[in-house]
């Protein structure tokens, strides 16, 4: 039987000839690649206030040049030691204590039977992450009052101590409080990206392993994690990323005078310095928030580095 004809190849297409083709389909980023440029890119100009002493009734061009001095004032102010160490630890302890529990909980939603069950616990984790975070400091407030709040109570039960603890004004506490309330606030949106993922993972590898006689606990090891893998390293990198940008809102909603040694963090002291100061400092705080970006950068290099080896899964 004699070879049919090899069937000619199609032309490929330029790159021009693509974007033409998917015009309509690409006008779909349009507002996501206009607001990096606008909200990400456009401001990194600003970053040459870093290097002057910048008087804003002068401008850019005419503020003087200084040099490496607000890198230089930055690690010569006593204090600037101190937060760094708080933004330090408070980002490890967080990754450390919350970066696990969205996975698990991931874990444990998918091996549920009762879709009802089900969807009513996703709806009541989801819930916290809508409050606004002014909202949930609040709440921590009244709940930790030593006067009337019921866990304050409650720990003094539990421990069985002569008097109600005061959880706000101890240094000791103030990063179990808010590694604790980001975790009750965000855990449960956090399990969406590992439930999309476990979506896809085809049901006959479980109905095969259990034919197998593989138990529940082997088939979250050899068939759950393996699914999971390659989000979980995506994510990790991206924390690893920002491990030096704490967050704002909860550590300045919550801080008072007697937790300021271990609630001050990176981005409550350049707000203060930058911002809500009488004299603010633009130089030097443009300076310290360039400094954390360039080491997040480093990290993240480092990250996904390291992830490409171990696991092949990467940004780049």
């Amino acid at each position: 039987m004699g070879k049919g004809k090899a069937q000619s190849k199609a032309p490929q297409r330029t790159l021009g000839q693509r974007i033409v083709r998917d015009k309509w389909l690409l006008l779909i980023f349009l507002p996501a690649i206009l607001n990096v440029l606008i909200f990400k890119y456009g401001p990194m100009f600003g970053l040459v206030i870093a290097f002057k002493d910048y008087r804003p009734l002068v401008g850019f061009a005419k503020s003087p040049w200084v040099g490496w001095a607000n890198f230089q004032r930055m690690f010569d102010i006593p204090e600037f030691g101190k937060i760094l160490w708080n933004s330090i630890t408070l980002n490890i302890e967080s990754l450390v204590f919350t970066f696990p529990v969205p996975i698990i909980f991931a874990i444990l939603l998918n091996e549920m039977r009762g879709r009802k069950f089900k969807r009513v616990t996703q709806t009541i984790v989801y819930l916290p992450h809508f409050i606004a975070v002014v909202i949930v400091a609040g709440m921590v407030k009244e709940f930790l009052s030593p006067s009337s709040g019921f866990i304050a109570h409650m720990i003094a039960r539990i421990g069985r101590m002569s008097t109600v603890p005061m959880l706000l004004t101890n240094p000791s506490a103030s990063h179990a409080i808010i590694i604790l309330t980001s975790l009750w606030q965000n855990f449960g949106w956090g399990t969406i990206i590992y439930l999309a993922s476990l979506s896809s993972v085809d049901p006959q590898l479980y109905e095969a392993a259990t034919i197998d006689g593989a138990s529940r606990f082997q088939r979250v090891i050899h068939i759950t994690l393996p699914a999971l893998a390659p989000v979980i390293s995506i994510e990790l990198i991206m924390a690893v990323g920002g491990l030096m940008s704490t967050s704002f809102d909860l550590p300045f909603l919550l801080q008072n005078g007697e937790n300021m040694d271990t609630m001050e963090v990176l981005s409550t002291y350049v707000y203060k310095q930058g911002i809500a100061s009488y004299a603010p400092d633009y130089g030097y705080t443009t300076a310290v928030g360039l400094f954390d970006s360039v080491i997040n950068f480093i990290l993240l290099i480092f990250a996904n580095s390291a992830s490409r080896k171990i696991s092949e899964t990467s940004f780049f």
